[in-house]
């Protein structure tokens, strides 16, 4: 996998959606920072927010967490905050699975 993860937010998109077609299914963040060639275990605070950032401009996906079933984020989360959620945990990569994104054409599980 390279080492270089993709910057720009419409490729970022394109590669998660096809990463999901692929799947079949939703993918977590962890699944998004590998589509776009960054191992999970290896992604920054900064790759994770570039990831969020793309996310959250798009009129393509969402973001949703897990808890008591599966809910989309409000419309004012933020990529940084979403991120240093993800890195104050002692799991950071156990908690980028905890945070889904899904097609916004796809109903909620």
């Amino acid at each position: 996998m390279s080492e270089h993860m993709e910057t720009d937010s419409r490729k970022i998109v394109d590669n998660i959606l096809s990463d999901m077609a692929e799947l079949n299914d939703w993918i977590c963040i962890a699944d998004a920072t590998g589509a776009n060639g960054k191992n999970s275990f290896y992604a920054t605070y900064d790759d994770v927010v570039t990831i969020l950032s793309a996310v959250k401009n798009s009129s393509a996906v969402t973001l949703g967490k897990l808890g008591a079933g599966f809910q989309d984020l409000p419309d004012s989360w933020s990529p940084r905050e979403i991120a240093s959620e993800v890195f104050s945990s002692p799991d950071p990569n156990g908690e980028m699975m905890n945070f889904w994104i899904r097609e916004l054409e796809d109903p909620q599980r």
